[in-house]
């Protein structure tokens, strides 16, 4: 009984520790951001910034586009082939894509691809 309930528990502690850090790296990635546009536009929050302030705030930027690498936005793309398309992949097999078909692109499939990237890992930091 004891053994069952502690393998039970154990999952629910690891998925809480990960929650925990979780948390954490967005609190550091949220007030590095607050910190950032409090120095680039100052706390008057009654006027707009302009293309020129946005274009200072690097760090945003950076989270924005990491926060939608790892959760894109959209699901991907489709392209219908107008005419016969050959490939070569990058371990060198050819492939032949007919005129008609429809080519999927899944954007977190992409985005999430060991060959350009860690896998889950937030590196705007």
């Amino acid at each position: 009984m004891v053994l069952k309930e502690t393998l039970r528990m154990s999952p629910a502690g690891i998925v809480g520790i990960l929650l925990i850090i979780s948390f954490y790296i967005y609190i550091i990635s949220f007030f590095k951001v607050y910190d950032e546009i409090i120095q680039t536009l100052g706390d008057n929050t009654s006027t707009c910034p302009s293309y020129e302030d946005l274009m200072k705030l690097d760090y945003l930027e950076m989270v924005l586009k990491e926060t939608l690498r790892m959760s894109p936005a959209g699901i991907g793309t489709a392209r219908k082939v107008t005419e016969d398309i050959k490939v070569t992949s990058s371990d060198g097999k050819q492939y032949t894509f007919p005129t008609g078909v429809t080519i999927v692109t899944v954007a977190e499939h992409i985005h999430r691809s060991s060959h350009y990237y860690d896998l889950k890992q937030f590196k705007s930091l």
